[in-house]
């Protein structure tokens, strides 16, 4: 019997991992399988190939990822996801996620600028959009338009980058 792959990634707020949590049916004996992930990172063409456990919380960072000796955050953007079994046969699932921490932290953090009152710029109205914008470039990277997601995240990127350049704010 092949494994039927099945993984999601758990959104944690972290920029600075990405965890992947394996809920996959292995059968009778899972250790016939040797498992690994690829992952590629946005903007990337090649993938990071790393171990993957079986039925657990996956964790990866930038030391694992982008060969850095310190942990920092990861980009955001799509991210492609594909979970390799391999036993007599080869098995295999591909996801796409996006990730969006670094942007979410930024948007919070003009809020609470806001909250602060900043005379110069009222952008309550721009982060609500934003952040609508955002939740709707994840929604179309779960029905597979991630040419769509990928605009839209650019696009409230921009937003987030005009309104953090705010010089009366700093």
């Amino acid at each position: 019997m092949e494994p039927v792959i099945s993984f999601q990634v758990i959104e944690t707020g972290d920029p600075e991992r990405l965890i992947v949590h394996d809920f996959s049916d292995w059968g009778v004996d899972p250790n016939i399988y040797s498992v690994i992930i690829e992952i590629t990172l946005p903007g990337a063409i090649t993938p990071r190939t790393n171990t993957y456990d079986k039925n657990s919380y996956n964790a990866y960072d930038s030391i694992n990822l982008q060969d850095n000796t310190v942990r920092v955050a990861l980009p955001d953007g799509v991210y492609n996801l594909k979970v390799v079994a391999t036993s007599d046969v080869t098995t295999e699932q591909e996801n796409k996620y996006l990730k969006t921490d670094s942007l979410e932290l930024a948007i919070a953090k003009l809020y609470l600028r806001e909250y602060n009152k900043c005379s110069a710029c009222s952008p309550v109205i721009e982060l609500r959009e934003a952040r609508y914008c955002l939740e709707s470039a994840k929604e179309l990277i779960k029905i597979g338009q991630i040419d769509k997601a990928t605009a839209t995240f650019e696009a409230v990127t921009l937003v987030v980058n005009k309104l953090t350049e705010c010089k009366d704010c700093k």
